[in-house]
């Protein structure tokens, strides 16, 4: 009886399965590793599509504070990459955002605002200013003013990298979208 021969029939087999866990584990270690890079490149997303939606609603709502009259305010804003409507929309379902312009650096801002909303190649922001109501409000009580307090409800969309004005026509979805939104009283003349 050759007692080598099988010994050594044995250590190939042992050896053969060595590389196969070691070939198993190396892959479940890249795995890990794409999966970990693609939590972080959607992180990076999620976060540049909320600095794009913060940036939107806190340059509309400086605008907005700019102004001193109600009449002004609406023909200056109706058309300027801004979509502006009474409290009607609908902007939870997806099919509104496909008619809203796009906010974007030289439609609506000029100035210092214009730096703030200077977003090339990272993503885009839309913006939706919804007129709520108007109260009755004079600073100068007695006087002939007629100032009143205006409630808007501001929704600023932001996106991410992905995202393109050329694709948002063609109904491509981003990877990330972040929505923020607020209520402003304005203090505005009729």
């Amino acid at each position: 009886m050759d007692v080598g021969r099988h010994e050594s029939g044995s250590a190939l087999i042992m050896a053969l399965i060595t590389l196969l866990v070691l070939t198993l584990l190396g892959t479940t270690s890249l795995d890990n590793a794409i999966m970990e890079q693609r939590m972080a490149r959607g992180n990076v997303d999620h976060e540049t599509a909320f600095q794009n939606a913060e940036l939107g609603l806190r340059s509309i709502e400086n605008r907005l504070l700019d102004y001193s009259s109600f009449a002004t305010l609406e023909s200056e804003l109706t058309g300027e990459g801004v979509y502006y409507s009474s409290l009607s929309s609908n902007y939870l379902n997806t099919s509104f955002w496909a008619g809203v312009p796009v906010y974007s650096n030289g439609q609506v801002l000029t100035g210092t605002d214009a730096n703030i909303v200077d977003q090339a190649g990272l993503g885009i922001t839309m913006v939706i200013i919804e007129y709520i109501k108007e109260v009755n409000d004079s600073l100068g009580i007695g006087s002939s003013s007629s100032s009143k307090i205006y409630y808007f409800r501001v929704t600023s969309l932001g996106t991410d990298t992905t995202y393109t004005v050329a694709n948002a026509n063609a109904g491509d979805r981003p990877r990330t979208l972040t929505m923020v939104q607020s209520i402003l009283a304005v203090r505005l003349n009729p």
